[in-house]
């Protein structure tokens, strides 16, 4: 499948392209490679297009994705069983987790069951040998910024838990080990941060917990409070750092480790959304209108509209993630927080998929208008026929050009019920990484890169790109 977009054809790219089939093919002749890319090019001339050399390469060759280098932004999405995380290496090298959950299997079928829902939810990947932390944890030590760094000097520089669902944070089961100290248990978030240490760690309610009601003493999630020991625990013995998400903050998540001047002027993540409130345009912060709460009670709420939301700009390469922003109705009307969400953002290059594509609507689609879709799928159910619909049917602001959806992880009976809609899904069932190169200067533009790496060797199994930032165009 092409991609939407692509490089003009001059000597640089032909450059890299033939240096790239030398490579691969290293047992045959410079001729064979120069051969082998000339063949390309004739297709593409044939196909009357311009946007071969940035069609989805399949690989034969088990080829490991190269080390971060600095000066880019690598954003990782794992497939590690019921948990969302993504991995973000910044161009300076600095590392920041955004969420990290995990959910008791045989609790949660029973839970469905009782409500005659048929979801099934995916095992451990690539094996039930670890939990979801330790894959996540043995993910992360494999593309670690600095290799020589010792496993106990390794540091997370940032951790944000986006809300408080268990694919996000943790889910206690019977089973669940405890902490080296005893004081908490062992389960996503709480397992990463018992084997690497965070520096600093922003929640969408620190330090009062108080919305839409107290968290602490009256809401019986025991996710969130064995949460709380945890962060107890490390902001008293290991130096750890609270802080509350920050709307219209551009300077919370920044760089750390002694960028540049030029990569500073080109980076900044400007914080959306966190509960109700958004920031608009102007930089000021209002209340998203509705209703909260699901029940006259005033007990019951959708934790998932609670979540927190971010714009990243690198030069000018945007990407949206969201976590599970959505909405719902209630007696009183509609609650939506996508679009206010997605009019915050303004126009991306690549997007998350809020809560794993349900909160998708038309405003996503227009208004974040990405060129790139990531979802990050969990259960049987997803991706939604209606996601997907939206996704691929409606005209684009790029002229109509056809997005590139990649799906983390989807059942074989799902892809099956959405019939000539899967087809839509070009790369499924891997970690997603993304790799956008420096901003430069003069005639050669900003690219990034998007690779579907294989979930247990993590070599690369399709390579898309390199696309042009809408804004370079």
């Amino acid at each position: 499948m092409s991609s939407s977009s692509g490089l003009k054809y001059n000597y640089e790219t032909y450059r890299k392209y033939y240096l790239r089939l030398w490579l691969l093919h290293g047992r045959r002749s410079k001729c064979s490679a120069l051969a082998l890319l000339t063949l390309v090019l004739i297709a593409s001339l044939l196909a009357g297009s311009t946007s071969t050399l940035t069609s989805s390469w399949t690989w034969k060759e088990k080829i490991q994705l190269s080390p971060w280098q600095p000066g880019y932004l690598d954003i990782h999405h794992l497939r590690v069983g019921p948990s969302v995380c993504s991995f973000f290496i910044l161009p300076d090298g600095t590392t920041w987790m955004v969420d990290a959950g995990d959910i008791d299997l045989p609790r949660f079928l029973i839970k469905v069951r009782k409500k005659e829902e048929h979801r099934d939810l995916d095992i451990l990947h690539p094996s039930p040998g670890h939990s979801t932390a330790g894959w996540t944890l043995e993910y992360v030590h494999a593309f670690w910024p600095r290799p020589q760094e010792s496993m106990e000097d390794r540091i997370l520089d940032y951790f944000l838990n986006t809300h408080f669902h268990a694919d996000h944070l943790g889910d206690l089961g019977p089973d669940s080990p405890s902490s080296k100290s005893g004081n908490f248990k062992l389960t996503g978030l709480t397992e990463v941060g018992d084997q690497m240490r965070i520096e600093t760690l922003i929640d969408r309610g620190y330090p009062n917990y108080d919305f839409p009601i107290d968290l602490r003493n009256d809401w019986p999630s025991r996710s969130l409070h064995n949460y709380l020991l945890f962060t107890k625990e490390n902001m008293q013995s290991n130096g750890m750092k609270m802080e509350g998400f920050l709307v219209g903050s551009k300077s919370q998540f920044r760089m750390k480790r002694n960028p540049t001047p030029a990569a500073v002027g080109n980076f900044v993540v400007q914080n959306l959304k966190s509960n109700l409130d958004v920031v608009n345009k102007d930089g000021r912060v209002s209340k998203i209108p509705g209703q909260v709460f699901l029940n006259k009670t005033k007990l019951k709420w959708d934790e998932n509209e609670m979540s927190t939301a971010f714009v990243l700009d690198y030069g000018d390469f945007r990407y949206y993630e969201g976590g599970d922003v959505e909405q719902h109705n209630n007696e009183e009307g509609v609650l939506d927080t996508i679009t206010p969400t997605a009019a915050a953002a303004g126009l991306v290059d690549v997007a998350t998929a809020n809560h794993h594509g349900r909160g998708t609507n038309q405003a996503f689609c227009d208004l974040l208008d990405p060129e790139v879709v990531i979802i990050q799928g969990l259960f049987s159910d997803q991706p939604l026929e209606e996601t997907m619909r939206l996704l691929t049917h409606q005209p684009r602001a790029n002229g109509g050009k056809d997005r590139l959806i990649l799906v983390t992880d989807v059942f074989k009976k799902r892809l099956q019920a959405l019939g000539s809609l899967s087809r839509s899904i070009s790369a499924k069932n891997g970690h997603v990484v993304v790799r956008v190169s420096p901003p430069t200067y003069g005639s050669a533009p900003q690219t990034y890169e998007v690779f579907l790496l294989n979930e247990k060797r993590r070599f690369i199994e399709q390579r898309f790109g390199p696309f042009y930032p809408r804004k370079s165009k």
